[in-house]
């Protein structure tokens, strides 16, 4: 996978705010931890680690990894050690390491090539099942046409083309919430 972190340096991180990743962080982590309940979980392009803070706050053993310097540099200290510097295609972890692998809008920043070995990749570090929140052209929540401002959403897909993708690799999934990307992929008896 080609080294895009030179794109998610401060200025990417200050567009997203201050407080917005923490009212997601704390709603997702909440959500996650009645809808799923994990003992452990790894959430794949973590950024500034809001996520990963969030659902340790809950009692989840919670590591994250994220391809940017910059955001890693800035996770909280709480679960600071937990969190590294690491590509999406290449997790640290042995296989089956983690109950919850999720990884919020962070497909769409991977080129379509490389979508089914990252995916891969974080179904081997779990042991049951991965939750993706995939940024989709026929969201709901955009209409506004937001993903086309972002330089780095290089691959923007409608919901079918990720449920084509899927079927395609074999892979056993569920749409959560449909025209909102959220797909839950289930590990098959070992072998994801």
């Amino acid at each position: 996978m080609g080294d895009n972190s030179h794109h998610f340096d401060t200025n990417y991180f200050r567009k997203r705010g201050k407080l917005f990743p923490y009212l997601k962080g704390s709603l997702f982590a909440i959500s996650i931890k009645t809808l799923f309940r994990p003992k452990t979980l790894l959430d794949v392009g973590c950024a500034k680690g809001e996520f990963v803070y969030f659902t340790s706050l809950l009692g989840i053993d919670s590591y994250g990894v994220d391809i940017s310097e910059t955001a890693i540099n800035q996770v909280p200290r709480r679960v600071r050690a937990k969190c590294r510097v690491s590509p999406a295609n290449e997790l640290l972890f042995e296989d089956n390491y983690f109950d919850l692998v999720t990884s919020f809008a962070v497909m769409e920043h991977i080129p379509e090539r490389e979508c089914e070995n990252v995916i891969k990749e974080m179904l081997r570090v779990s042991r049951k099942r991965v939750l993706l929140q995939i940024c989709v052209k026929d969201s709901l929540l955009e209409k506004n046409r937001h993903y086309l401002r972002d330089p780095t959403h290089i691959n923007v897909k409608e919901s079918e083309w990720w449920k084509d993708m899927f079927k395609e690799c074999n892979m056993k999934f569920r749409e959560v919430l449909p025209k909102l990307g959220m797909f839950v992929i289930e590990k098959q008896n070992g072998r994801d």
